[in-house]
């Protein structure tokens, strides 16, 4: 299936830049490259885009207003542009998929194109939600997490159920994902795999390493107020978190 790809710029050559990029990719069809005024989402109630690039370069524009239109008429991915990392992590903040600074780099488009088709898959899997995104309050009742993690196995892409999660580690710009049928590596960052799972079963017991607190058995304490986590299966894990934060995520107290 082809990914339906808007453009929305005030930039012709940026739009013009971008689509040619795009080109090379096969499983891309760039519809249209409009201008910000031109835009009128509410018509894509019928036939929505994947995936619209929002040039979020102007000041004054009400990016978080554009993007909550945008989900309303059922647009299920959205890559803002930006000259600044300071406008387009606005953007990101307010629920945007990924975000490209300008000029985009075609390594750089490369890695966004595939978190968008990775959310695609598993929006499709997940019966139409939206696991990739931060919900927009007004059309969400709650957040949605993943129930499953899509792995890239050469060819293929497999899911891995998060119940079978026991625990993952950053390594670089990937993440290892340790689970109870064994070990997977996926391109991902860990704070963006966090975001996508549930906070009542994951939690982070220092800067690399997540854990899903169903296999955890035990907190032993070592020294200076510091712990190791130990998992069912005898695995253990480095707690550099103060203790209060535990007892707030844990639910001690």
């Amino acid at each position: 299936m082809k990914i339906r790809t808007l453009i929305v710029s005030q930039e012709t050559a940026a739009c013009a830049e971008l689509a040619a990029l795009l080109a090379s990719e096969p499983d891309v069809e760039v519809m249209a490259q409009t201008h910000p005024a031109a835009l009128e989402p509410a018509r894509w109630s019928a036939w929505p885009p994947d995936l619209v690039f929002l040039d979020v370069g102007s000041e004054t524009e009400d990016v978080s207003a554009r993007l909550t239109e945008m989900h309303r008429a059922g647009v299920p991915a959205v890559v803002v542009l930006a000259r600044t990392a300071r406008y387009a992590l606005a953007a990101f903040d307010a629920a945007a998929l990924d975000y490209l600074l300008k000029p985009v780099q075609p390594g750089r488009l490369r890695r966004s194109l595939q978190r968008v088709r990775e959310h695609l898959l598993a929006r499709e899997l997940n019966g139409s939600r939206t696991p990739g995104l931060r919900p927009v309050p007004e059309l969400a009742p709650g957040p949605l997490y993943w129930s499953r993690i899509p792995v890239r196995d050469r060819e293929r892409v497999v899911f891995v159920p998060v119940d079978t999660l026991r625990w993952a580690e950053a390594a670089e710009n990937y993440v290892i994902l340790h689970t109870t049928q064994g070990n997977h590596i996926i391109r991902q960052t860990l704070s963006a795999l966090e975001a996508a799972l549930d906070p009542e079963q994951f939690c982070r017991l220092n800067r690399s390493t997540l854990v899903n607190l169903e296999h955890l058995a035990e907190l032993r304490p070592l020294f200076r107020g510091r712990f190791v986590a130990v998992l069912r299966d005898g695995t253990r894990l480095t707690v550099t978190r103060p203790l209060p934060e535990l007892e707030q995520m844990l639910k001690f107290s």
